[in-house]
């Protein structure tokens, strides 16, 4: 490729707000759904949370709490992203090689330990992060994900979390002491 070819399309892909192959800006159909999953111990120490956003922004961050006798108690909490928290959402997770990079599952992931999966969907390719782990880029990715929801909303979850994880504490303890 000769110079001057090489330099306009470079300035044309700057210019039509793609770096790298990616946009620069959130496409139409950006959307982020990720799950969190706590290590696998005994109720009710045992948990998840999912954070779906959807390309309107319109968002829901669920809470799962498991019980003694082994089901889920479930919370969700509606949000929603307005153009610049899901722009600086999509920026984020840009930044951190979400769309770019190639992510390798874990081979052997850890029994019982923390694990999270991301599908992210932007200019109508999917990005799938699973199980990912050792190198600390997930934190950056789950960080971006957890802050782009709505402050209260998160407070009211981890409220929630808080009052179910005792009401299950002290089922189990009761069950203990009727055995």
């Amino acid at each position: 490729m000769n110079r001057p070819i090489a330099l306009f399309a470079l300035f044309f892909a700057s210019a039509c707000g793609v770096s790298g192959g990616v946009p620069t800006s959130a496409p139409t159909d950006f959307a982020v759904s990720y799950v969190w999953r706590s290590a696998s111990v005994p109720p009710p120490y045992h948990g998840s949370t999912r954070i779906e956003v959807g390309p309107s922004g319109d968002g829901e961050i669920t809470g799962f709490v498991t019980t003694a006798d082994g089901g889920d108690l479930v919370q969700t909490e509606r949000f929603h992203l307005d153009a610049a928290a899901r722009q600086a959402l999509y920026a984020g997770l840009r930044e951190a090689g979400v769309f770019s990079r190639r992510w390798r599952a874990d081979d052997d992931p850890p029994v019982g330990g923390e694990r999270w999966f991301l599908d992210a969907t932007a200019g109508g390719e999917t990005a799938q992060v699973h199980a990912v782990r050792g190198d600390g880029r997930e934190a950056s990715v789950r960080d971006v994900i957890e802050g782009a929801v709505p402050a209260d909303a998160r407070m009211r979850l981890r409220v929630w979390r808080v009052a179910v994880t005792r009401i299950v504490r002290e089922q189990i303890e009761t069950s203990e002491g009727d055995g």
